[in-house]
């Protein structure tokens, strides 16, 4: 049985945003293993390089997964990784 390697990069995305949705929300429910689920590359290349699809999140938060994007767009921190983020819809772009 082959297993496959994990992104590392897509690992640490997934933990930011982790971080990110603890500190917006004030909720801890969301393992990082379903928001590592969620990314995915964007439809366009313009769009960024991963995209996190918020709609997983919509009915733990109780809100819109666009305005979850937002918000999360507006509290994240970008670091070495992260470049940009921007909110397109219910998903969250990464450059």
């Amino acid at each position: 049985m082959k297993f496959a390697k994990h992104n590392q990069i897509n690992q640490e995305i997934a933990n930011t945003i982790f971080a990110t949705i603890k500190n917006c929300f004030s909720t801890e429910e969301i393992p990082t293993e379903e928001i590592y689920k969620a990314l995915s590359p964007p439809p366009k290349s313009g769009m960024g390089d991963i995209a996190f699809a918020c709609f997983p999140l919509a009915k733990m938060l109780k809100q819109a997964p666009n305005q979850i994007s937002t918000k999360l767009q507006e509290a994240l921190v970008k670091n070495d990784l992260i470049l940009e983020a921007k909110s397109f819809g219910p998903y969250l772009n990464f450059f």
